[in-house]
């Protein structure tokens, strides 16, 4: 599943500020994942608000730092790749196999279902979070 986020950010457009900006959300996703990694003029973070319900899920965000085009700031655009980890597959086969009772499956299906969609919300939520504390530290 591929989800977006991106932020406003009014700034004088120089190299300098790039890589402030870039350093500022780095100290922020530090804050919110596992795992953070800065390329040139993105920054890519693992494991957002990684909580109990994680273990069914695999994100990466990847944030480009771009100048906007009238040179008044920059666009700081989220992609992010959420997709279900192997547990989650682990927890559907066994929530099959509880198929021999209805009331297993619906309830094994709801919870793993349930706590995967909620982890997406984390996840969303999360990366904004982020992205706002950015924007905040920098105008």
């Amino acid at each position: 599943m591929q989800l977006t986020k991106s932020e406003k950010v009014k700034c004088e457009v120089s190299e300098q500020q790039e890589r402030n900006i870039l350093d500022v959300l780095e100290i922020q996703f530090k804050k919110a994942s596992n795992k953070v990694s800065v390329y040139r003029n993105q920054v890519v973070a693992d494991g957002v608000n990684s909580s109990f319900g994680s273990i069914l899920r695999k994100d990466e965000t990847t944030v480009t730092v771009k100048a906007d085009n009238k040179g008044t700031g920059y666009l700081l655009d989220a992609s992010i790749v959420y997709k279900p980890s192997v547990f989650f597959w682990v927890f559907v086969v066994i929530d099959l196999l509880l198929a021999v009772t209805v009331i297993g499956l619906v309830i094994g299906m709801a919870v793993t279902l349930g706590l995967y969609f909620y982890n997406k919300n984390l996840v969303l939520n999360g990366v904004a979070d982020v992205l706002k504390n950015a924007k905040d530290s920098i105008e």
